[in-house]
């Protein structure tokens, strides 16, 4: 299963007239098609596999009938597509929460596509995109899958920096070979938590929370900026935050 998979199961299920006159077994077997299927609600149509993996035994008649009421109830779309034989859930996109870091596996079926407002900012699937890629390069393995968390975190970013300044960043953190870097290793999780050591190319600076970026406070000894004469935190970004420059070109 896929790590941060989390589905749900609504009271009205039990009441739906569709589901209410399947057998029990054709309604727990919808049950476990979504925990199943990827971040669209889709997965391969394999009915044998499918019901073993639900009951411990194989019987691929079985899965096969049980699927098929799913599919004649509407509750199921099965298709073909890219020489594979898939099943799209109906309506998951009205019943199931954004996955937190999960990925589509499978092409839509003919007709539907994931709503405007489940795709959110294109650009943060692209940084991850080639955060995965690489690292891959330049160490040889997979980085660990990003989480939820992470993925939110990665929004902000892109709505004060471009895309190719984020990546950028991340290839010098890559290369980074500070002893405090190499422990806490070069994932992404890592990165956003310091990214504000990227942004003013300081290993012992970060920017002020207070003037949102034109002063820069040491980290963690509350020194007053020089800026806007604030003492508060040291460290981290805010949303209003501004770019700055490396210390020595100002």
């Amino acid at each position: 299963m896929a790590r941060g998979r989390t589905r749900t199961i609504k009271p009205g299920f039990f009441t739906n007239k569709k589901i209410r006159a399947l057998p029990p077994r054709a309604q727990l077997l919808f049950i476990y098609l979504f925990t199943q299927a990827d971040g669209n609600g889709i997965l391969e149509d394999k009915p044998g596999e499918i019901w073993r993996g639900m009951t411990g035994r194989t019987d691929s008649e079985q899965g096969e009938r049980m699927l098929g009421l799913l599919e004649a109830a509407g509750l199921v779309q099965r298709y073909e597509a890219e020489g594979h034989r898939l099943i799209a859930v109906v309506g998951w996109y009205e019943h199931q929460p954004p996955g937190r870091g999960e990925r589509a596996k499978w092409p839509q079926p003919p007709g539907r596509s994931e709503p405007e407002s489940r795709r959110g900012d294109g650009r943060t699937n692209k940084f991850i995109d080639y955060a995965f890629e690489s690292h891959l390069k330049v160490f040889g393995v997979k980085m660990p899958v990003v989480g939820g968390r992470d993925a939110k975190a990665i929004k902000p970013l892109l709505q004060q920096y471009s895309l190719e300044k984020l990546q950028g960043w991340w290839d010098e953190y890559l290369r980074d070979t500070e002893p405090f870097i190499n422990r806490q290793g070069r994932d992404i999780a890592k990165f956003i938590s310091h990214v504000a050591r990227y942004v003013t190319r300081g290993r012992a600076q970060k920017i002020c929370l207070r003037c949102g970026g034109e002063g820069i406070l040491r980290a963690r000894n509350g020194e007053q900026c020089p800026e806007c004469g604030g003492t508060g935190q040291a460290g981290g970004l805010n949303p209003g935050m501004r770019e700055a420059s490396r210390p020595s070109e100002r």
